[in-house]
């Protein structure tokens, strides 16, 4: 499982590059330690996960399926993350 999350790693950091390049356009000054919170949280919330998707038994062929269930997971928590911490600092920029 762990080879299949180092495939996915570019199309994370490129993720959070991208997280990085919309949330610096739309804030000049630039709460760092929120987006590093955000994207550690990201990875957070992807590690926590993996030890779910081990457990998961469903069958005589689950070998198979638990890279692909990882990369899966892994492939829609991260990005929810980001959206999540886009949403906040949203809501935060909208109150000021």
């Amino acid at each position: 499982m762990l080879i299949s999350q180092l495939i996915l790693a570019p199309v994370l950091i490129v993720e959070a590059w991208f997280y990085l390049e919309v949330v610096r356009r739309g804030d000049a000054r630039g709460a760092r330690a929120f987006d590093a919170a955000v994207i550690a949280a990201a990875t957070l919330a992807c590690l926590a996960l993996l030890p779910l998707v081990a457990g998961h038994d469903s069958g005589g062929n689950d070998r198979i399926w638990h890279p692909v269930l990882s990369v899966l997971t892994t492939f829609f928590m991260f990005p929810a993350v980001l959206l999540a911490g886009l949403a906040l600092r949203a809501a935060r920029r909208g109150r000021a």
